[in-house]
């Protein structure tokens, strides 16, 4: 059984392993401690950087990069975001 930390838990700088496309500006993540969820980034597509990513044959073109993700315009989004956006999300879906 995995034991996933909680958001207020101190935790090292845990890096992605493993990125999938799930659909849409979705993306499926595991990180190498074995926490793994999905995160919705239409909200967060606006700007210079991050904007042109609303483009899913730009999006999809992401790649793994020291744990965090890239995409070949220049974005990127560091691990440490990603991982606190992944603990949020399973911490809103837990039963009460």
């Amino acid at each position: 059984m995995l034991i996933r930390p909680t958001i207020d838990e101190p935790h090292t700088m845990v890096g992605v392993a493993e990125a999938r496309y799930v659909g849409g500006h979705a993306l499926w993540l595991r990180f190498e401690d074995g926490v793994e969820g999905e995160i919705d980034f239409t909200d967060d597509l606006k700007g210079r950087v991050f904007g042109p990513l609303q483009d899913l044959d730009l999006f999809k073109r992401f790649v793994v990069d020291g744990g965090a993700l890239e995409w070949p315009n220049g974005a990127d989004i560091c691990h440490s975001v990603l991982y606190k956006t992944v603990l949020e999300s399973l911490a809103s879906t837990r039963p009460v």
